[in-house]
Order: structure tokens, then C-alpha cells, then sequence
């Protein structure tokens, strides 16, 4: 009797328990894989002057074209519309880098309309501050909570996930880049969730850019009135500077994967996000690696195919 009570017990026990506590991915270490869900009601407010990394509450009512936008959005599956002060809907998803030796921000958005397609760096305290990259852009989103239920939770990502994420380069690679790489360039760091690869290097002695940045020199000179001998020579002196290219330096592309993930737990998209870098030809590449990322450019999202879940 005491021994069916306890399996009775236990079937109940573990009948109430959350999804999260038995259905879970891990890492290869065992420890669960943990994202950021974003659903709740918020309330949306902008800047467009106040300095990075500083939201300043005064300016949507100093600027009439604030009152333009969306106020109170519903974010749900980790993204949300508003219409913008164009008058255009914009779509947006919260993309996450599940990577457990992530160096990079860990948390982008990706905003997509007819007169907007850019990334933002996502940090969160009481509010989301969501800033626009490049990191020299002053266009901010600022989402506040509505309500005590609307703050960032920290969930389990469902189980079977595990291999999407460990295969996100290759997944990125084979889809998005294969054409871009060569290679004998790539380095992959699949446990950080990043990879390396260098852009091809074209010898140029600089003549033709020379003689472009001469003729536009000239003309420019021509138009106000200036002498042209010299503005032509200036040009072209400067634009055989800006194409000479002997080698020494090599550009480099740092690539990230980042996911989407559902509030069913499950990762349906991802994209790729890459910062470009220059370093001596002859030294190693990792001494220069960026820690951050300062103007990156990124891929379309993609949907995962079900090869890939």
C-alpha cells in the first residue's frame, strides 16, 4: 500500500511540474540552456539626440514627430510591430546568442519595415534601452513595463535544441555565406558561437583610383571656380592612397549566430550578424579580434527547415 501511494504520489508530483523542469536542452556540460522570453504589454518611447547608452524622457515631448509613433506595444512569441513616426509598420524580434562562452552582446533586435531594416543592442535593467548600431547612431527605443509581469524571464529552451545551436555555423555557412567564403580562410570557433574568415586580397598600385580622384578633383575645382592643375593633382594623389593596397593588411569578418526563439521554447530562426577588422598581414588575426561589436553589418533572417530543428 505505502508502495502505490508513493508512485501515486510521484505521478502527481511529477504531473504538476513545469515543462522547464523535465523538458529542457543542455550543453554538453549538463548545464540547461537558458534564453530571454520578452512577452508582456510595454509602453514604447524614443530618442533620437540624447548621447549613447543615456535615454533622455524629455525629448518625446520637446519633438512633436515623437507623438507620431505607436505607444503601447504587446510583445508576444519575443517580438512585436508599432507603427514609426513614417507612418510605417515596423516588425521586430529579439534574437539571442545561446553560445555559453559568448564574448559579444547576447542579445540584438532586429527591426525590419519599408524605410527600416537595422539592428540594435539590447540591455535591460528596469527598461529595455535598445540602441540602433552603428554605435555612433543616437536613435533609441525604450520599452517599459506596463505591468510586473511584463519584465524579461530567463527560460529553458525546449528539448532536442541542443544540436541546432552547436550547428549554427555550419548552418550559417552552408545557407547564407558559402559564396563569401573561401575556404582556406575560415576559422570556426563552434563552442563560442562565432567564426573567422578573411576577405580576398587584390594587389592595386593605386593608378586607377588615381586618375578617378583626379578627374573628380578637377571637376569640383572647375565648378567653384578654383585652380583645377592643382585640385587635380591633389585628387589624384589622394585617391591613389585610398586603392593602393600592397598586401600588408588583411580584413578579416567576425560572424556571430544569433536565434529567435518562440514562447514555445523552440528556435525557429536565426541570423548572422559580422564586424569587419583589419590587422597586419604577417601577425595573427586573434590578437585582433574585436570585443565588441561597433558597426556591424546582418543577414535576412532565416527560417530553420525542419532538417535543421
Amino acid at each position: 500500500m505505502k508502495k502505490l501511494l508513493l508512485i501515486l504520489f510521484s505521478t502527481v508530483l511529477f504531473s504538476c511540474m513545469d515543462p522547464q523542469d523535465t523538458d529542457f536542452s543542455t550543453y554538453e556540460d549538463g548545464t540547461a540552456i537558458e534564453y530571454y522570453s520578452f512577452d508582456g504589454d510595454f509602453s514604447l518611447s524614443q530618442n533620437w539626440w540624447s548621447e549613447r547608452d543615456f535615454f533622455d524622457d524629455n525629448e518625446c515631448f520637446e519633438w512633436e514627430y515623437c507623438n507620431l509613433s505607436e505607444k503601447n506595444i504587446i510583445v508576444t512569441d519575443n517580438k512585436f510591430s508599432f507603427v514609426d513616426y513614417y507612418g510605417d509598420q515596423r516588425d521586430c524580434k529579439f534574437f539571442q546568442n545561446l553560445n555559453v562562452k559568448s564574448k559579444f552582446k547576447k542579445i540584438l533586435l532586429h527591426c525590419f519595415g519599408p524605410s527600416h531594416n537595422r539592428i540594435y543592442e539590447v540591455d535591460f535593467d528596469k527598461t529595455l534601452l535598445i540602441q540602433e548600431y552603428p554605435t555612433y547612431s543616437t536613435y533609441k527605443i525604450k520599452l517599459e513595463p506596463r505591468s510586473e509581469n511584463s519584465f524579461p524571464e530567463l527560460s529553458k529552451i525546449k528539448g532536442g535544441q541542443a544540436p541546432i545551436i552547436s550547428g549554427l555555423n555550419q548552418t550559417i555557412i552552408d545557407n547564407d555565406m558559402a559564396s563569401q567564403i573561401d575556404s582556406a580562410s575560415l576559422s570556426r570557433f563552434d563552442d563560442e558561437g562565432f567564426f573567422v574568415f578573411a576577405n580576398e586580397i587584390i594587389l592595386d598600385d593605386g593608378s586607377v583610383g588615381g586618375e578617378i580622384g583626379g578627374l573628380v578633383g578637377a571637376g569640383f575645382c572647375y565648378l567653384m571656380g578654383w585652380d583645377i592643375e592643382l585640385c587635380a593633382l591633389g585628387g589624384s594623389l589622394a585617391g591613389e592612397e585610398l586603392t593602393k593596397n600592397d598586401g600588408s593588411i588583411t580584413t578579416q569578418n567576425l560572424c556571430i549566430g544569433y536565434v529567435h526563439v518562440d514562447s514555445t521554447r523552440i528556435i525557429d530562426e536565426y541570423m548572422v550578424v559580422c564586424e569587419q577588422f583589419d590587422h597586419p598581414t604577417s601577425t595573427d588575426f586573434k590578437d585582433y579580434l574585436p570585443t565588441e561589436l561597433y558597426d556591424p553589418s546582418h543577414g535576412t533572417p532565416s527560417v530553420l527547415k525542419d532538417s535543421e530543428k
